[in-house]
């Protein structure tokens, strides 16, 4: 998945019509396309071998913002918040 391959530094492809394009874009780690079509994906993925090890770099720079100790985290934060309005 996605966000796995974000835990362990691995450059992403994604579409622009998901939440975490705006991440890889921003983040410089990885690739979007507008559409899921060959055309599109040729171009983009040309780009992410030609920058491959920029984007590799980048993504191991934020893969701890994926990891499963900030997931678990972030599922504590949500507990003690829906807990303390309760």
């Amino acid at each position: 998945s996605l966000l796995e391959g974000l835990a362990t530094g691995r450059p992403a492809l994604v579409i622009e019509a998901i939440p975490m394009a705006d991440f890889v874009r921003d983040q410089c780690c990885g690739e979007t396309v507008v559409r899921m079509n060959v055309d599109h994906l040729e171009v983009a993925l040309n780009r992410l071998m030609d920058r491959y090890d920029d984007y590799r770099d980048r993504a191991w720079a934020n893969c701890e913002a994926f990891s499963l100790e900030a997931m678990v985290e972030s599922y504590g934060d949500i507990y003690r918040t829906v807990t303390a309005s309760a």
